[in-house]
């Protein structure tokens, strides 16, 4: 099953424009200023989608932990936290230091809070074992859902939670998003 997220407003993707194939990888961020197609594979990470339409551009991350904490090390509701324990970590595995970078670049192009159209997904319980309260993958979308929203910056599609990972794949310029859940054929 599948599932696409896009604007209304935007024409669906062609052949016409000629788009880099770029993959996400955990930890990352991206700012897609020329025409591409990010793809990255979600499962207890969230990834955010900051589009600019008047730019035609979008920014992305793939975030696995919702915040950095004073001894970097996260909270009781990771499910493996001996490996965060490493002495050189990357700072762009957070959300919190996603979404903070993502908003530094798009204001780098003097974008406005009020243009930009955000995506977010992800953020599945894929672990069966963990309580959901207690879940890295909610703590992610909240934490996202909580930054954007005291930026006043308004989350226009979202396909968060359940139980599956996902694969996404985003057209840049058009913002379009197509998600594929795992397990799923197409």
């Amino acid at each position: 099953m599948a599932t696409t997220l896009s604007s209304p407003t935007e024409p669906t993707v062609g052949n016409a424009i000629k788009r880099a194939r770029i993959t996400l990888g955990l930890g990352e961020v991206i700012v897609a200023s020329k025409p591409s197609i990010v793809r990255t594979v979600l499962g207890s990470c969230v990834a955010a989608i900051l589009h600019v339409p008047r730019l035609r551009i979008s920014a992305l991350c793939h975030a696995q932990m919702p915040e950095r904490h004073g001894d970097g090390r996260c909270r009781d509701s990771c499910p493996h936290p001996c490996f965060l324990e490493a002495p050189a970590t990357n700072d762009r595995k957070y959300v919190t230091c996603c979404v903070r970078h993502m908003l530094h670049e798009l204001r780098r192009r003097r974008v406005r809070n009020d243009e930009i159209v955000v995506t977010l997904v992800g953020g599945a319980n894929v672990l069966a074992n963990i309580d959901p309260r207690w879940s890295v993958a909610s703590r992610n979308v909240e934490v996202a859902e909580a930054m954007l929203a005291q930026t006043g910056i308004v989350i226009a599609y979202a396909d968060t939670g359940g139980t599956r990972g996902r694969v996404i794949e985003h057209v840049s310029d058009l913002n379009h998003t197509k998600v594929r859940y795992h397990g799923s054929e197409r």
